[in-house]
C-alpha cells in the first residue's frame, strides 16, 4: 500500500491516487505558509474546463479526502447523478501544520465537518498555475482517469 501525503477513503485502486499525486508534484503551493507544511484538497465537477476558481464565500467546496469510490463520492457531495462528474480539481496549500486534523492556513477561511469529512471554503483565488485539473469518468461504482 502507498503512503500518500494525502487522505484517501474507499479507494478501490492505488493508481488512481497514484496518477493524481504525479499530476500535483507539477502544480506550486498556492500561499505557501512559513511552516513548510503543505495539505492537499480536491474538487469534483461536472464542468472540466475550469481554469480558475474564484472566492465564493460560504461555499465548502474543497474536500481533504480523495476517493474513486461511487459510493464515497456520493457521501462526500450528495449529488444524485455521480455521472456528471468530469473532472477532479486538486491543489496544494500552505498550512500551519498537515497533522492536526483541521486544516489552518492563509487561503482557509473556514472548514465545516460534513457527511465524515472536512470541507474547506477558501478565501483566496486559484489561479490556473496552482491548479491540477484530472479528467474523470464513472465506470460502474468507481471513478477511472478519462484519457481523453
Amino acid at each position: 500500500m502507498i503512503n500518500f501525503p494525502f487522505k484517501t477513503s474507499g479507494l478501490q485502486d492505488e493508481s488512481y491516487a497514484s496518477e493524481i499525486y504525479k499530476k500535483l508534484k507539477k502544480v506550486p503551493v498556492l500561499e505557501p505558509s512559513g511552516t513548510g507544511h503543505v495539505a492537499y484538497l480536491f474538487h469534483l465537477s461536472d464542468n472540466p474546463n475550469i481554469e480558475h476558481f474564484e472566492i465564493k464565500p460560504m461555499i465548502f467546496c474543497w474536500c481533504d479526502v480523495l476517493s474513486d469510490s461511487r459510493v464515497m463520492v456520493q457521501q462526500i457531495t450528495q449529488l444524485i447523478d455521480h455521472s456528471a462528474f468530469s473532472a477532479l480539481y486538486a491543489i496544494k496549500i500552505g498550512v500551519e501544520d498537515a497533522n492536526t486534523g483541521i486544516l489552518e492556513g492563509p487561503c482557509i477561511s473556514s472548514a465545516g465537518i460534513a457527511r465524515g469529512v472536512i470541507e474547506y471554503e477558501l478565501n483566496c483565488d486559484i489561479p490556473k498555475q496552482y491548479l491540477s485539473s484530472i479528467r474523470i469518468k464513472l465506470i460502474g461504482d468507481r471513478f477511472v482517469l478519462n484519457q481523453v
